[in-house]
């Protein structure tokens, strides 16, 4: 699906928000955020949106290049509002939002080497990792996120990143295309994965293929508080009120 993304009028476009619809892609989207002060939050509609190659009209990823915000309409199911490729964000930007969506196929679904935080999201069907961050700059922060059927690791941290699990998030039938990989996987220490009381890596992570549920270099360990996204997203909702 491609989709036109609509310059908003009144209250919406005074809190920076673009709505993605019919005609313009993603890609554009993300690129008129890019070059705006002002513009920093992309609603996406109902839809399936593929984010290809211009040069091999393959799937691939949907490279964020500055702060924003990519959310799902709230008045629709996350179930049908698909990108169907991975997201990047790439080195050197301040913290970047995705919510209430689904991210489908691709290489990973999401690739960080800054910081982000993911709620109500759900990474499925990846051809390598469902998320991977890389350095000490990459710390998420992941609530509500479902990650299921990739074919390497579901969740993985390498070079001193640092993932926080949250709330009702889960990791399951990953790892198949790879005996190495693991539903939570620290590839390499001090990167690590948290788990925010009273959540634990038993309750995140089962069936992944070969009983390889988290790495054995993964150090559980709680993670306290933090800034909830629900103030967010419900100023997101007030604006999408018709």
């Amino acid at each position: 699906m491609q989709g036109e993304t609509k310059q908003i009028a009144g209250n919406e476009q005074s809190e920076g928000i673009i709505r993605v619809t019919d005609v313009m892609t993603l890609e554009q989207a993300v690129e008129m955020a890019q070059d705006s002060v002002r513009l920093t939050t992309i609603v996406v509609g109902a839809g399936v949106y593929q984010i290809t190659d211009r040069n091999t009209n393959q799937i691939t990823h949907l490279h964020i290049p500055s702060a924003m915000n990519i959310v799902g309409d709230p008045y629709v199911s996350r179930d049908q509002i698909v990108i169907e490729g991975g997201v990047t964000f790439t080195i050197g930007i301040e913290n970047c939002r995705l919510q209430h969506l689904t991210l489908r196929g691709g290489g990973n679904g999401v690739t960080a080497w800054s910081p982000f935080t993911m709620e109500d999201v759900l990474v499925e069907q990846c051809q390598y990792h469902g998320i991977r961050a890389f350095g000490r700059h990459a710390v998420g922060r992941c609530t509500d996120v479902e990650v299921h059927e990739c074919e390497y690791s579901g969740v993985e941290v390498d070079d001193s990143a640092k993932i926080t699990l949250v709330g009702d998030t889960r990791v399951y039938d990953n790892c198949r295309g790879d005996e190495q990989a693991y539903g939570l996987n620290v590839f390499r220490s001090p990167a690590n994965i948290l788990f925010e009381s009273p959540l634990t890596k038993e309750q995140v992570s089962s069936n992944n293929d070969g009983g390889r549920n988290w790495s054995p270099s993964l150090v559980a360990g709680g993670q306290p508080g933090g800034q909830s996204t629900v103030q967010a997203w419900q100023g997101v909702e007030r604006l999408l009120r018709f």
